[in-house]
């Protein structure tokens, strides 16, 4: 075997609490009880957990938001099969691979993963939700995700949306990022896979295009008018954003394969909603009067962009994981009831749901 020189890792989140060595193939990552404890100084969000006591009485315990720092929580290095006939010490392409995995490790986290080069020391603490559980990095192994799916299949620029969207506080911006992943998966997905015109319904195009061209040349002549509007007559017959988005979500499972209307009408909101947002740079008013309840919805509608770009990653790469598979089950429901991981996303404010949850768990029992 060989082995490049070791690479820190900042702000990896790991989740282990005993020192310990994992091999995400061909990566060997180290995780020493200094760098537990320095995992144990990140920045933490405020947290309510529905559990229970040492009587067996169901309870809510809430503990606060903590400020943290980002510190080293981790080594890294490279390791070459004796197949691979190359100068593991002085292989230029090492960082670039260490690279990609921090990429990764920030995907698969929710966390910015930086390598110590990376650091400037204006890293902010803001950081998103883990796709995968907390047991992911113990089970992994060998089936480390695809590494070259991921660059085949161009979704290296999808993941710096992601991570960026993830590593801001800003709503509007976090929307932004996952939108923008999101139109690039869709696009992409309907370029290659998407379905085409029939051939009889192709014709039919050309001969509607060449009357609207001959109506607009005989009315308007060659003035600017004209040569502006002509080159852009086809994009009337282009399929819309909403038609390959709605294909898409299809053939990922995330929408029934014959949506009825109220589905139909989610997607479409949800569509508007963040496209509005990267358009005009604001939270549409008419999703809701009260401000705050604008705030909310926009905050599913980003969670929601968010996990269907994350699926679908996963399955280019070949995670998996069991929070990956919930996620898609949560996406399913949202469109076929308007509920997301138990939030009535249109017809319930926030406080009113961590409400309801809590009294419900509270009271399961209290008639035993």
């Amino acid at each position: 075997m060989k082995y490049s020189k070791t690479f820190s890792l900042y702000n990896f989140d790991h989740g282990f609490d005993k020192p310990t060595t994992i091999r995400l193939n061909p990566f060997e990552i180290k995780i020493s009880q200094t760098n537990i404890n320095a995992a144990a100084k990140l920045s933490r969000r405020a947290i309510t957990k529905l559990t229970w006591s040492p009587q067996g009485k169901p309870v809510v315990s809430k503990t606060p938001a903590k400020v943290g720092r980002i510190l080293k929580t981790a080594t890294v290095r490279r390791i070459y099969s004796k197949s691979e006939d190359i100068d593991a010490r002085n292989n230029p392409l090492v960082s670039d691979e260490i690279g990609d995995l921090c990429l990764l490790l920030s995907f698969l986290t929710g966390r910015r993963v930086f390598q110590e080069s990376e650091m400037s020391g204006l890293e902010g603490g803001h950081y998103g939700e883990s796709v995968v559980g907390r047991n992911y990095f113990l089970t992994a192994g060998p089936n480390w995700p695809g590494v070259s799916s991921l660059h085949r299949e161009g979704m290296f620029p999808v993941l710096w949306a992601m991570v960026n969207s993830n590593s801001t506080n800003d709503m509007i911006g976090k929307i932004c990022y996952a939108s923008a992943a999101l139109d690039t998966i869709s696009t992409k997905w309907f370029k290659s896979e998407g379905q085409t015109y029939r051939e009889d319904e192709q014709d039919a195009i050309r001969e509607t295009r060449k009357k609207i061209e001959a109506v607009i040349r005989d009315s308007l002549k060659n003035s600017s008018i004209a040569n502006d509007v002509l080159p852009r007559i086809s994009g009337i017959f282009a399929p819309s954003a909403l038609m390959k988005l709605r294909s898409f979500l299809i053939s990922q499972g995330l929408l029934s394969q014959e949506p009825d209307k109220e589905e139909r009408d989610r997607l479409k909101l949800l569509n508007s909603i963040r496209n509005r947002v990267v358009h005009s740079a604001d939270i549409p008013s008419e999703i809701h009067e009260n401000l705050n309840r604008r705030g909310e919805i926009a905050a599913s509608v980003l969670a929601i962009t968010y996990d269907v770009c994350a699926i679908y990653i996963s399955k280019v790469a070949g995670i998996n994981d069991f929070q990956i598979n919930k996620s898609q089950e949560d996406i399913v429901k949202f469109f076929k009831s308007g509920i997301f991981r138990g939030h009535k996303v249109f017809d319930e404010d926030y406080e009113s749901f961590s409400a309801r949850l809590e009294e419900n768990w509270l009271n399961r029992y209290s008639g035993i």
